[in-house]
């Protein structure tokens, strides 16, 4: 993690320090485009398929995907 910059780490008299380098939103960001393009041919609708088909996710998190997918296509947006 350290040289992939994510953490920092500071030398204290107790041993080293550690600390986040970065929001865990930009982190989680990095990581889901990295899974998507080496898993998945860069294809997102890939990702959600196999979550989808491999009952990784709740009927309540389906419902949560299906208000953000028609939020988020609405023409005022």
């Amino acid at each position: 993690m350290l040289e992939k910059k994510i953490v920092h780490r500071k030398r204290t008299p107790q041993g080293y320090l550690w600390s986040a380098k970065t929001t865990r939103q930009t982190a989680a960001t990095g990581m889901v485009r990295k899974l998507v393009d080496l898993v998945f041919d860069g294809s997102a609708q890939r990702l959600v398929a196999h979550l989808l088909e491999s009952d990784q996710i709740s009927d309540q998190e389906r419902k949560e995907l299906r208000r953000l997918i028609d939020t988020e296509l609405k023409p005022d947006k």
